[in-house]
């Protein structure tokens, strides 16, 4: 059975259900119940395990503050304590092991000043 995807965007509804800017959809091509809410866009996501990482423009996410970088439980779509605080817009990830390739147009990024690109520690979320 193929696994569910997570699509993010621009939007407030997904196959008649209110979503916000985020969700995911089911191999069977329904909405998922798994609802974090982004306040403004999600530009871009990936998915390592159990965790579901966005990035965007939106400030709020998975029931928390969180600035235009997070990661989500897949689960339960609450935000996890990952909080890496980028000052700008994230418009790029990549997952590799325990770092997280961030793009965008910041300048600082997991507690350091990164321009435009960092590496991020997928535990504490420090910028590397």
């Amino acid at each position: 059975m193929p696994a569910s995807k997570y699509i993010g965007g621009l939007f407030t509804m997904v196959g008649g259900l209110s979503r916000s800017n985020i969700a995911q959809i089911n191999s069977d091509g329904s909405v998922s119940s798994w609802d974090p809410g982004a306040n403004n866009t999600v530009t871009v996501l990936g998915v390592s395990g159990s965790t579901v990482y966005a990035g965007g423009s939106f400030s709020t996410i998975g029931g928390q503050s969180r600035s235009r970088i997070a990661a989500l439980d897949a689960t339960t779509s609450l935000a996890t304590s990952w909080n890496p605080y980028a000052n700008s817009n994230v418009n790029i990830l990549a997952i590799s092991g325990s770092t997280i390739y961030a793009g965008g147009s910041f300048t600082t990024i997991g507690g350091y000043a990164r321009t435009n690109g960092a590496l991020l520690d997928t535990t504490t979320g420090l910028a590397q």
